[in-house]
């Protein structure tokens, strides 16, 4: 269901012919950012975004220690990390939390790390892979963001 929104939301984009300024800024604001999150989530500094770097990631939202990040977790860790992409954490979760039980562990972060591993699948994540899995990501969440808050405006002007 969801995949067919974004599918719809991008469609109505390229019928438009031009892209929406706002769209089009977030867009390169993302790119900047996926690249500012691979130059600091390559840990080792091996040119792959591995199973060490993705156990350091979460340990940088587990706030007690205890392996798993709840949502509160992520969202204070969200905040603090990327303010300007603070709104879309709630959405953030759901796609790491990958069997919705409210938080997430190494084992919902097998599935994330498998959709990363998109262009060469390989088992491991390449620079490429990562900053285009969050690219896309984060900006198919901010359209889905901005089209709630239009359907919004649209039923209290309408």
């Amino acid at each position: 269901m969801m995949l067919l929104l974004v599918f719809g939301l991008i469609h109505a984009i390229v019928a438009q012919g031009t892209i929406d300024p706002d769209v089009e800024a977030f867009q390169k604001h993302v790119a900047k950012t996926a690249l500012e999150m691979w130059s600091s989530m390559d840990l080792n500094q091996n040119g792959e975004f591995d199973r060490d770097d993705l156990q350091a990631a979460i340990s940088d939202y587990d706030l007690n220690g205890d392996n798993e990040v709840t949502r509160a977790e992520f969202e204070f860790g969200f905040d603090m990390a990327e303010p300007t992409l603070a709104i879309l954490a709630k959405t953030l979760f759901a796609e790491y939390d990958e069997n919705q039980d409210g938080f997430f562990d190494s084992k919902d972060l097998d599935g994330v790390y498998k959709r990363m591993d998109h262009i060469i699948h390989d088992g491991r994540i390449s620079k490429a892979e990562f900053t285009s899995y969050y690219t896309e990501l984060l900006t198919t969440l901010f359209l889905l963001q901005v089209q709630a808050e239009k359907e919004a405006q649209n039923k209290v002007l309408g």
